[in-house]
């Protein structure tokens, strides 16, 4: 018998047995249609699964409650359009705080956890809320924004009493991956996006853009929503996420492993740390110089992402292409002590970079903050393939 046959004898004998209608919920429906998306065989896992999911009609008499979970829309797949009563809640406000954990949730059922993490790393109750936020919060699954920690993170991280990523070990990315490389995804340009509220529904069939997809699998979420132009701005929900994205994209942006990266980087990343910028980079440059040829490193924008990767999955919060009055810093980096301002040039000079920092006056945005800025002028050889020369002021 076919699939739909042995499902449709199932909810059957369900209710004559029971005497009683049935309750179906399936979890990740597009579970086998995600992993089909670009091998060819995606027409022929949708007629298997139509044939399933006709029978959810045909057998309605005999059902009570139906509830279908996944992260993506297929068409042709029956479940949106033979199902006519069917409702779907993924943006609805009565159910926007059901697939994760609040804030007052969280405070009114872990606050010893969270007191014991607190004592474990040494700081105050609230700083570890904050520390959890940053880390894990920032889910919004509507216009009211309404903010959702990550309940599997939350959850593993009071266990462990440690800050870590837990989310990416356990997010299934392959697909997402091949989606990026078949949109030639341009990762400098993944916060501030505006959406419709037709784009969360489109189907797989008919993106013409990265962004839907990213949203549905949690990559990107709601930052903001625009009533007058009726848009959403939609951008990475916490730190845990992004440093996530650059491990995924390690490989393909930075031609090695987040392994090998680490031991390549973490020299690097405790120079800057320390305030010792010539030895830093020192191992920054060795680096870049080791990234293989085939990549492609030519340009400033090549540069700027293989940076931007590279100091995003080590942990500092990283900003490029900041807009000013008068123009646009490729980089900032912001640390809990200091703001590093970076402007690249390829076959010029540091000593030019220097110049537009100072001609544009960059750091008048920052002056206010009350942290300490760090200015850096850097020219990238293309022949060398790394950092040629770099200039710095305080």
């Amino acid at each position: 018998d076919s699939c739909g046959a042995r499902f449709q004898r199932i909810i059957q004998e369900a209710f004559s047995q029971s005497k009683r209608k049935v309750v179906i919920i399936v979890d990740e429906y597009d579970s086998p249609l995600l992993a089909h998306l670009h091998d060819g065989h995606l027409n022929e896992y949708k007629q298997i699964l139509q044939n399933i999911y006709q029978q959810l009609k045909t057998c309605e008499q005999y059902e009570q409650f139906v509830f279908i979970t996944g992260i993506s829309r297929f068409s042709q797949v029956s479940i949106f359009s033979t199902l006519n009563n069917l409702q779907n809640i993924s943006m609805d406000t009565n159910f926007s705080d059901i697939c994760g954990i609040t804030k007052k949730e969280l405070t009114d059922n872990f606050r010893e956890d969270i007191q014991l993490m607190a004592d474990e790393n040494k700081c105050s109750y609230d700083e570890m809320i904050e520390k959890l936020k940053f880390h894990y919060d920032g889910y919004h699954f509507n216009e009211e924004l309404k903010d959702i920690f990550n309940p599997l993170s939350v959850l593993c991280c009071l266990d462990s009493k440690k800050i870590k990523n837990y989310w990416f070990e356990t997010a299934t990315s392959s697909y997402v991956i091949n989606h990026l490389q078949h949109f030639e995804a341009n990762i400098l340009e993944f916060e501030g996006i505006e959406l419709f509220d037709s784009d969360f529904y489109v189907s797989q069939e008919d993106f013409k853009s990265i962004y839907p997809l990213l949203y549905q699998a949690g990559y990107l979420t709601i930052k903001g929503y625009d009533d007058e132009a009726k848009t959403y701005i939609i951008g990475y929900p916490n730190n845990e996420v992004r440093v996530s994205m650059m491990q995924i994209l390690m490989p393909s942006y930075v031609g090695c492993s987040s392994l090998q990266c680490k031991s390549s980087m973490v020299n690097f990343y405790f120079s800057i740390k320390k305030g010792e910028y010539e030895k830093g980079f020192d191992y920054l440059k060795t680096f870049l110089a080791s990234i293989p040829n085939e990549l492609n490193n030519k340009k400033e924008k090549d540069y700027q992402t293989i940076l931007y990767v590279l100091f995003t999955w080590l942990g500092f919060y990283t900003q490029v292409e900041v807009s000013t009055a008068i123009g646009r810093m490729d980089m900032v980096i912001y640390t809990k002590t200091n703001i590093y301002i970076f402007e690249f040039k390829v076959n010029k000079s540091a000593e030019e970079a220097m110049k537009q920092i100072h001609e544009r006056n960059y750091e008048v945005k920052f002056k206010n903050d009350g942290r300490e800025i760090v200015k850096f002028g850097i020219n990238i050889s293309s022949k060398k393939r790394t950092i040629d020369k770099w200039i710095m002021e305080k």
